[in-house]
């Protein structure tokens, strides 16, 4: 079975694909920050509520572009962070990573012995055979509602748009960075023409991706917007099978957790922050976590 990971580096890709090939052959299917065909389109929430704002007046177009992101984070949550924005994948091109694989451990010891001298696959099944009472779940730094820095960001970026009368937060958005940046470099390659651009969005990329090492936790509006829209009776979210995970059998393991870019436990059942990236699926070594729709809370 294909890992997660590599699922949504497909979906970058393909979304790559169709947003240059729009661009390019004129398809009409948008960008990163708007994309669909027709009327159907998936808009920036931040971006048409900005919109709205700036001109003082809310269209119909609007609303059903922003009644659409509604319905499908009230189904998958925040999984635009983790399929479709590009932010992730920028922000590992410049080496910046929010999560390391050799973070996650299995505990420091079985419920009844120390066998931190056995490895991988061995030292699970040691651990499953000698294990005995349940632990509870370990518990995320970011499970529940969480109000931070980042809803102080979208406050003052709608604040600032109804203002000053145009999307503010739109001209130093890395998800429109991006885009503007793939844009300069296609058209500096085919027109053989040296542009600012080429210089300036990426250079805006690097000071907020880079130096601003937390932008997603700390600083993104449309984030935190999500955030907030996501239900805890979402359809999608990991679900973790008891009888499989470790911690029902007694075994110390966090690896779900020290996993998670988010920093959310899969075992909670109210993790808005969650983007349904799969890092959980992947690394559980008894394969008891998956991502999958369920009409079950």
């Amino acid at each position: 079975m294909m890992k997660m990971s590599r699922m949504r580096a497909l979906v970058a890709l393909v979304v790559i694909g169709l947003t240059i090939g729009s661009f390019v052959f004129r398809l009409g299917f948008g960008s990163y920050s708007s994309f669909g065909f027709g009327g159907l389109m998936y808009a920036c929430p931040v971006g048409i509520l900005e919109s709205m704002l700036s001109t003082k007046i809310p269209t119909w177009s609007g609303v059903f572009c922003f009644a659409i992101v509604v319905v499908i984070t009230l189904i998958a949550g925040k999984a635009f962070c983790s399929w479709i924005c590009p932010t992730p994948w920028v922000r590992r091109i410049f080496g910046v990573r929010d999560s390391k694989n050799d973070d996650a451990r299995l505990g420091s010891k079985c419920a009844s012995c120390s066998c931190d001298q056995l490895e991988g696959e061995r030292k699970v099944a040691h651990r499953a055979a000698c294990s005995k009472d349940p632990l509870p779940a370990v518990g995320g730094k970011r499970d529940g509602r969480l109000i931070d820095g980042r809803h102080g960001v979208l406050a003052g970026t709608l604040l600032s748009s109804f203002v000053l009368g145009f999307p503010v937060f739109c001209l130093a958005c890395p998800i429109g960075l991006t885009f503007a940046s793939v844009l300069a470099i296609g058209y500096a390659f085919s027109q053989h023409v040296f542009m600012w651009d080429l210089i300036v969005f990426p250079a805006v990329l690097v000071v907020e991706l880079v130096i601003f090492g937390s932008w997603c936790f700390k600083v993104c509006p449309v984030s935190a917007m999500l955030s907030l829209l996501s239900s805890r009776k979402r359809i999608v979210r990991p679900r973790v099978g008891e009888d499989a995970c470790l911690r029902t059998q007694g075994v110390d393991c966090r690896v779900c957790v020290d996993i998670c870019p988010e920093k959310v436990d899969p075992h909670s059942l109210d993790i808005p922050e969650c983007t349904q990236c799969g890092a959980c699926v992947d690394a559980c070594p008894m394969r008891a976590i998956l991502l999958v729709p369920s009409a079950k809370r």
